[in-house]
């Protein structure tokens, strides 16, 4: 039987040990809320504690962002602590006892103003505020638009790329001066998609990954002139784009300040619904490569969603290729980017090793693919094609990705179920073998994915918080050559498939399964 007083002396044992086996046994410890409860227990561990409760900071609420603020205040120290910091909220609609619209989300986000300034050791940063495409600012029950970014980042990040401190003491630390990671998703009352000031962000010294998403990046926005005191200056090493508007001038513009990039992903909008101020890259696709051309040396991952598919005439590519980019390691591209047109032309440099193919490539996720063997074979000679023009590169992917695909908004997307009955069809196998052992016999590896959410709920990017994120499954590996992995990991062995290298054109084909979307 316990006896009285015996499970205090064990923690007064414990708080008899030293600082640094207590704190090894914390950093142990995942869950803020017990992080919280061991903190309450003695001033001591209070001191060691709090360190890893501010650590991380994530707000979902004005009535949260109020709660920080106050505790701040109480103890300016803990702000030292902050090192990641998350401002994610969103908009929730309810009605007052007058019957007018309100959010009760929304309102106090304004004390994240009194933190950021003071956040002194702040390495990433996260800005989320409602997006306008989502309801309720869409669809049948609209309502008008007043949820525009409460939180005023852009003189912080003015002041931080001017080098200067903001209503800080003189002799305080530069302001985000060991900021390394901004992920952005605003918008704002009036100009609701415009990067507009924001831009300055690009000029900030030591950042080194930007996301920004749902943006219109245009010449609208507000850069000095590239002159050379400022030109390949930035520490920016990954550049992300997620379903913006991308001008391809302002992109040159852009472009000049990091010293040497090695990622940048192009995601073009898709999901708008809003008038484009600017034409798609392919439009400016000698602008796009001449601005892609100022980091030629340092680029390693470049990754284009294009907005619409056109191709021009070889003669009107331009003198700039994907050759010149002798430290490209991996290109990811979906049919709708000009960078296949400069692929099947001119070729990709010796350095690529992985090519990565996204969305309609032999897509049977779409309404449009009834017409299914014929439309798929003529996508994957096209595919070989591409592939022909760079026998050097050791992996191709292709990605059956369910976020690209036509009239996934008025769809709940595919079903993994109804995903592995595809390849009970014998022409769907003879077209992957029949690319598969084309690479194999040049010493190359191929694997086809298919993109999925296993919440069942289909999401766009960008996704926001809480919205889930898909999941790239393998179905078909080079390496296993008779094996799609479906649930039961069906073997086609080759007495079954022996013809499955090449299809005479007179053979008449087994009945097709087609994957239409489920809705």
């Amino acid at each position: 039987m316990e006896r009285p007083g015996m499970r205090q002396s064990g923690f007064c044992q414990f708080l008899s040990l030293a600082d640094e086996i207590i704190l090894a046994v914390i950093e142990r410890v995942d869950q803020s809320k017990d992080l919280c409860r061991l903190a309450r227990t003695c001033g001591r561990f209070q001191a060691l504690v709090e360190p890893y409760i501010y650590r991380s900071v994530l707000i979902r609420t004005g009535a949260e962002a109020e709660c920080l603020a106050t505790s701040l205040d109480r103890r300016p120290s803990r702000t030292l602590d902050i090192q990641h910091f998350e401002v994610r909220y969103i908009h929730k609609v309810v009605v007052d006892d007058t019957g007018i619209l309100q959010s009760d989300n929304e309102s106090g986000i304004e004390n994240v103003d009194r933190i950021l300034p003071h956040l002194r050791n702040l390495r990433h940063l996260t800005i989320e505020s409602p997006c306008i495409n989502n309801n309720p600012w869409r669809g049948d029950e609209m309502i008008p638009w007043r949820s525009g970014c409460r939180v005023r980042y852009t003189p912080l990040f003015r002041a931080a790329s001017q080098a200067t401190s903001l209503d800080v003491p003189s002799n305080g630390p530069l302001l985000f001066n060991k900021l390394q990671t901004v992920v952005l998703h605003t918008h704002g009352n009036t100009q609701k998609f415009e990067l507009g000031d924001d831009a300055v962000i690009f000029l900030h010294p030591t950042l080194q990954n930007l996301t920004i998403s749902c943006s219109d990046i245009t010449n609208r926005m507000s850069l000095p002139p590239p002159v050379e005191n400022i030109e390949k200056t930035t520490a920016l090493r990954s550049l992300t784009f997620i379903e913006c508007n991308i001008n391809a001038i302002a992109l040159g513009t852009i472009l000049r300040y990091p010293r040497a990039l090695k990622e940048i992903n192009l995601g073009e909008r898709i999901h708008h619904f809003h008038d484009s101020p600017t034409k798609p890259l392919v439009h400016y696709h000698r602008e796009f490569m001449h601005a892609l051309y100022q980091q030629h040396e340092s680029l390693e991952y470049i990754r284009n969603v294009g907005r619409r598919r056109w191709r021009p005439d070889p003669s009107q590519l331009g003198r700039i290729t994907l050759r010149d980019f002798e430290n490209l390691r991996c290109l990811a591209l979906d049919p709708k980017s000009i960078l296949i047109s400069h692929l099947t032309t001119n070729g990709a440099p010796k350095s690529l090793q992985t090519l990565r193919l996204f969305s309609d490539y032999v897509h049977c996720f779409n309404p449009p693919a009834r017409s299914l063997p014929h439309r798929g074979r003529a996508e994957w000679k096209e595919l070989l094609k591409i592939t022909d023009r760079m026998r050097h590169v050791r992996q191709v992917d292709i990605v059956l990705a369910q976020t690209f695909a036509d009239g996934i908004l008025q769809s709940r997307g595919y079903k993994m179920e109804d995903l592995y009955r595809i390849w009970q069809a014998k022409e769907r196998r003879q077209d992957v073998y029949r690319f598969a052992f084309a690479l194999k016999d040049q010493g190359r590896a191929f694997k086809l994915y298919a993109e999925h959410f296993q919440g069942g709920e289909i999401f766009i990017p960008p996704f926001l918080y809480g919205e889930d994120t898909p999941i790239e499954h393998v179905i078909y590996d080079s390496e296993e050559p008779y094996v799609f992995n479906t649930p039961s990991r069906q073997k086609h062995q080759r007495e079954a498939d022996q013809n499955d290298r090449g299809l005479d054109e007179n053979e008449v084909e087994d009945e097709v399964i087609v994957l239409g979307l489920t809705g």
